[in-house]
């Protein structure tokens, strides 16, 4: 990976989340995908759900599946848009194998309770690139079932700022 994640400063679930997801979404990517997900939120996952979304949400978006009994997340999909921004397209790879070491773990974390609360969250954290250059990142998680009932799958959104 070409970005270093110098801090993850905020995962917030819960009552404010609304409020959050208008203040960090400057792009007004979170919205317009926040907006569906309350509308198909417990519906069963299926590709063509992220293919309803607007061209930006889908280039800005990743899936995640949960393989719960092994504790382990796997990125089913990255678009364009999100994997340069993580510097690197790991379609197919899960989190464990891309060597992130204690942010890696913060993150198993923050998608376990994704799943386990079945709510949404937000994260922010700073980016710092190999060149020093450094960016803020706000990140959505949102928590889908391909099943129709039990969470396993989280639709990350991700924008940036300067």
């Amino acid at each position: 990976m070409n970005e270093e994640i110098r801090s993850l400063l905020v995962c917030l679930i819960g009552e404010d989340f609304d409020d959050a997801v208008a203040q960090w979404d400057e792009a007004g990517v979170f919205s317009r995908v926040y907006e569906e997900w309350k509308f198909v939120k417990m519906s069963q996952w299926s590709d063509e759900l992220l293919n309803s979304f607007d061209t930006l949400a889908v280039q800005n978006s990743y899936v995640v599946e949960a393989e719960l009994m092994r504790n382990r997340f796997r990125y089913r999909f990255v678009g364009d848009r999100a994997a340069e921004i993580f510097g690197e397209r790991f379609t197919g790879y899960y989190l464990d194998e891309l060597q992130l070491g204690e942010v890696g773990g913060y993150v198993a974390d923050v998608f376990g309770k994704v799943i386990e609360e079945n709510k949404p969250a937000v994260l922010r954290g700073i980016f710092m690139t190999a060149s020093g250059d450094g960016f803020v990142a706000e990140r959505l998680l949102l928590p889908l079932s391909s099943t129709g009932n039990d969470v396993d799958i989280i639709l990350g959104v991700i924008s940036v700022t300067s």
